[in-house]
C-alpha cells in the first residue's frame, strides 16, 4: 500500500503538470484516506519500524501533491 501511494503521487503530480487539477484533487483524497486510515494502526508499531518509515514517506507524498 505504502508503494501505491507514492505511485498515486507520481500520476497526481504528472496530472497537475497536465492541467487536470480536479483528477489530482480526487487522487489526493483518495492517498489522504489511506494515510488516514493506516494511522490507526501505526500507533502500535515499533518505533523503529519499516511501517512507521513508510508513513513518514505517505505523508510526505500527500504534502508533495498539495503543494
Amino acid at each position: 500500500i505504502a508503494d501505491l501511494t507514492g505511485e498515486l503521487m507520481r500520476l497526481a503530480i504528472g496530472r497537475i503538470s497536465d492541467g487536470e487539477l480536479e483528477y489530482a484533487k480526487m487522487i489526493c483524497g483518495f492517498v489522504r484516506d489511506i494515510y488516514k486510515e493506516l494511522t490507526l494502526l501505526v500507533p502500535d508499531m515499533e518505533e523503529n519500524s519499516d511501517m512507521k518509515k513508510k508513513m513518514e514517506t505517505m505523508l510526505q507524498s500527500v504534502i508533495k501533491i498539495e503543494n
